[in-house]
């Protein structure tokens, strides 16, 4: 759509970009008086409304005292201290997606995707609480910013699997990616009077869908689709959450650069919904006008636009290179300069950067607060509630230890902990493989050490696993000061390390013990091989060390080129494990995403042939799906269909386990293989949670947050914004793989008694919906209670989400799940294009209550007047 069509509906008349860059100012003054057009008054924050408007004239106050100059240095991310005025040097770009994005100790929870996989308000409360926390904490100890680039992010890319950033989504559905995004920004933000806890940021506004042509890519929905699907997580956000910070996306809609749009920034999000935070662009969202979109020609036409939209901070520097040049050409007036400075200090206000420590009540929070035995804790909660049961044929699980005595973990996804993006850096790690032997009381970190077999390292591209021919696994690519993470492993009794490796300089290994930031317990010289495959050995004793430790090794050379491979490692003396002792043994099979290797292929087949059970790990890993790259397969890399079928003909007691960063497609697998488990890099603790699900510790409850296809040929284009093109349970009309909402359980529950406070739904008065569910099995476990609605009427969802609640039962127990469907429930609302407003529908309206959008149990009726 052209950009003077777009502006039809705000009321403005914009003809060309030329006369919008030099006559749009009267119609911005306009809307900032909010003089002629309806639209609702400003929400109250969070805070007081008095508390806000103190917070505001400090700000003022700070900002009328700056040249001008000095306030154009301020609207970037990284800006430098004003030591006349009091600013300390500050960063806003801080990353919270799923924990504090920071070098640790840190807690790292499960991605957006695998908690929306838990359908649970409250745990996700504890959860942004515990990162609110850490956040402070780490701020107390190292003056890092309290602003956040993250979270909430509300996008609805999971309307579409391909996206790369499929992983930061709750989920598909409107409800509850919305509820999720207001839990997650009251707890970012905290419930205090006068203080933020922290500065939570929704992104990306708005339709950044696609990411690998994101900074010159054009959205076009229909306007049902904008105002009743894509705009509804960022609404909630900013008039029940009060979230302070809005990111603007780096796409355009309609034609018009998203960082650049008064339609979006201070239209909608301002006079419409009554923000009151600050908008910072992506990064170089405000460059990208002019440099990618070729909106405009200069960068100070970009800027001047951006200002007058309502973009306050540029995360970038075009603000700071170029506003002034902007200014001389008269492009944009100083006043809005100043006041999009205003609105950023306000945040750092109401943070209480200005305010003695004391009157702060984070401020006491301290190092021993970041990756807790508690936050450990919930992050391992977080996991089990995470986990989807997505089939299991005769009941095979839940494992019985007792009666396995010797267990094959066979995969890609099994040895690593997977953590996902915008991921800090946990000690704590556990790995699939490592859960699962630590359910069996072993460690996999005994004798010969595998390097492949890391938890963690300096870049999520590098050290990279290898093998080679005869499927010997290493490290290879190695670059001066990379570093890889391994354990908790036991020195008690060990007196000396030993490493196996070739290198193409000489350099040295340095051992750590628990944290990268004290001093190596030792450091080991090594020479140059003859060639990168002839392996060397390099040991040194031990200094007297006891107990269980986090181990992180460093490589370092003068050489600036990738210079070493590390095969392996271990502790001396090697303590062979009693023969009677269970027995888990790991084998690859193949590479992620690399071709078959006859060699892990061979090693695969012969751990499941002689294993009583095969606990198979397959999925994909951020190289194949991530920020700024999107996928045009959904399918799982080939050489692991190869080796589920492989390992399932060589054994059927195999159990699957997706262990994905988003969803994949794996028809064949999914008739074939007797029980599948869901993971979605469920943050540092997944292998115990993991373990706990196969083995019977705790009974898996979660439910798909997006629908699951068959394959990429069941989608729409990737670029049609038309949710009504067949996108999510909503319109889809075909079989899925998995349909949204759904998951299964080791029990069985009933639902009975579906009872509405009436048959008429009439404005002012909401409907009382209840519906009793019981555990009819014979173990305790978790529903998740789904309520949807069927509105009729012409591109209308088949189904939608109105509420759901997570209910916890104990064998035989019977609860009541209660619903409370308003007049004006977004899935009874439906944008009038003629009007510009939403309009309720009228009629009957069917409900259903079920345990997913495809698992109806019980219907219902109601009149909406």
């Amino acid at each position: 759509m052209k950009s003077e069509e777009m502006f039809e509906s705000t009321e403005l008349t914009l003809t060309t970009r030329r006369e919008f860059m030099a006559g749009s100012m009267a119609s911005l003054a306009l809307l900032a008086a909010g003089s002629s057009l309806s639209f609702a008054q400003p929400a109250e924050h969070g805070i007081s409304d008095a508390v806000f408007d103190r917070a505001r004239e400090r700000a003022a106050d700070l900002v009328q005292r700056m040249t001008l100059d000095e306030a154009t240095q301020q609207l970037v991310n990284n800006v430098p201290a004003l030591p006349k005025l009091g600013l300390a040097r500050y960063n806003y770009w801080t990353e919270a997606l799923h924990g504090l994005n920071v070098d640790g100790p840190i807690t790292s929870f499960p991605q957006p995707i695998a908690l929306g996989c838990s359908w649970n308000t409250d745990l996700v409360d504890r959860v942004y609480s515990a990162v609110s926390d850490e956040a402070r904490a780490y701020h107390n100890q190292t003056g890092r910013g309290l602003a956040m680039f993250s979270p909430a992010t509300v996008n609805m890319g999971l309307r579409d699997p391909r996206w790369g950033r499929a992983n930061e989504n709750f989920s598909e559905d409107p409800l509850l990616v919305r509820t999720m995004g207001v839990h997650v920004t009251r707890a970012m933000q905290g419930d205090h009077p006068k203080y933020l806890k922290t500065l939570s940021c929704a992104k990306h506004y708005i339709c950044n869908d696609t990411d690998s042509d994101r900074d010159y890519a054009d959205a076009a929905p229909d306007r049902r689709s904008f105002w009743e699907y894509y705009v509804r997580g960022f609404e909630a956000c900013v008039r029940e959450g009060k979230v302070f910070v809005v990111m603007s996306a780096y796409n355009s809609l309609w034609g018009i650069p998203c960082s650049a749009s008064p339609f979006l920034l201070t239209e909608i999000l301002r006079q419409r919904w009554g923000f009151k935070g600050y908008v910072v662009s992506d990064c170089d969202a405000i460059g990208d006008i002019y440099e990618t979109h070729h909106y405009v020609e200069t960068p100070y036409e970009a800027a001047a636009l951006a200002i007058k939209a309502g973009s306050d901070l540029n995360c970038g520097r075009t603000y700071s290179r170029s506003l002034m040049k902007a200014v001389e050409e008269k492009l944009v007036s100083e006043d809005a300069i100043r006041n999009a400075l205003v609105r950023v200090l306000t945040g750092r206000v109401l943070l209480g950067e200005f305010d003695p420590p004391e009157s702060v009540p984070w401020s006491g929070l301290t190092a021993e607060t970041l990756e807790d035995k508690g936050h450990r804790d919930l992050a391992c909660e977080a996991a089990r509630q995470s986990l989807v049961l997505l089939k299991n044929e005769g009941a095979l699980l839940p494992l019985d230890k007792a009666k396995l005595k010797r267990v094959a973990v066979i995969g890609p996804m099994a040895a690593a902990c997977h953590l996902g993006g915008y991921s800090g850096r946990a000690s704590y790690l556990v790995s699939p493989y490592g859960g699962i032997a630590a359910a069996f009381g072993k460690s996999i970190y005994t004798g010969r050490i595998m390097a492949g077999d890391y938890l963690s390292s300096s870049d999520f591209r590098g050290p990279v696993v290898a093998y080679t021919d005869d499927g010997a696994q290493l490290l290879t690519n190695i670059r001066n000061n990379e570093w890889a993470q391994y354990g908790p492993i036991d020195f008690t009794g060990k007196t000396a390390i030993e490493f196996q490796y070739a290198a193409e300089a000489d350099g040295g290994i340095d051992v750590y013990l628990d944290a990268r930031n004290n001093a190596p317990l030792l450091s080991i010289p090594t020479q140059a091989t003859s060639s990168m495959s002839e392996w060397q050995t390099a040991s040194a004793l031990l200094p007297a060390t006891t107990g269980e430790h986090i181990v992180f090794i460093r490589f370092r050379s003068a050489s600036r080129q990738p210079f070493f491979n590390l095969s392996s490692f271990q502790l001396n003396p090697v303590k062979p494990e009693p023969e009677s002792a269970p027995q888990v043994i790991f084998a690859p099979g193949c590479t992620i995403a690399g071709p078959r290797s006859q060699a892990l292929l061979d090693e695969a087949v012969t751990a499941a042939k002689d294993a009583e059970v095969v606990l198979l790990f397959l999925g994909e890993n951020r190289l194949q799906t991530d920020e700024g790259r999107d996928r045009d397969s959904i399918d799982l890399p080939d050489a692991q269909h190869e080796l589920a079928a492989a390992v399932l003909a060589a054994n059927p007691r195999t159990v699957l386990v997706i262990n994905t960063t988003c969803p994949v497609a794996f028809e064949a697998e999914s008739k074939s293989i007797p029980a599948i488990l869901c993971s979605l890099f469920a943050g540092e603790q997944q292998g115990n949670a993991i373990a706990d699900a196969l083995f019977g510790e705790y009974n898996p409850g979660g439910k798909l947050c997006s629908t699951w296809y068959r394959d990429a040929r069941q989608l729409p284009n990737f670029h049609d914004y038309d949710i009504k093109h067949g996108r999510t349970y909503m319109y889809f009309r075909g079989e899925p793989l998995y349909p949204f909402g759904y998951g299964l359980s080791y029990t069985t529950f009933a639902y009975s008694n579906l009872k509405l406070s009436s048959d008429r739904l009439a404005e002012g008065t909401p409907l009382a919906v209840s519906v009793d569910v019981s555990n009819s099995g014979q173990r305790a476990g978790d529903e998740v209670v789904q309520l949807y609605v069927q509105v009729a009427g012409a591109d209308r969802p088949m189904k939608q989400l109105a509420g759901f609640e997570r209910l916890s039962l104990a064998p035989g127990e019977k609860r009541t799940a209660n619903f409370s469907l308003a007049h004006d429930h977004i899935a009874f609302q439906f944008w009038d294009e003629a009007k510009q407003a939403y309009v309720t529908a009228n009629g009957a309206i069917k409900l259903f209550a079920g345990s997913s959008s495809a698992d109806v149990r019980l219907e219902g009726q109601v009149m909406l007047e």
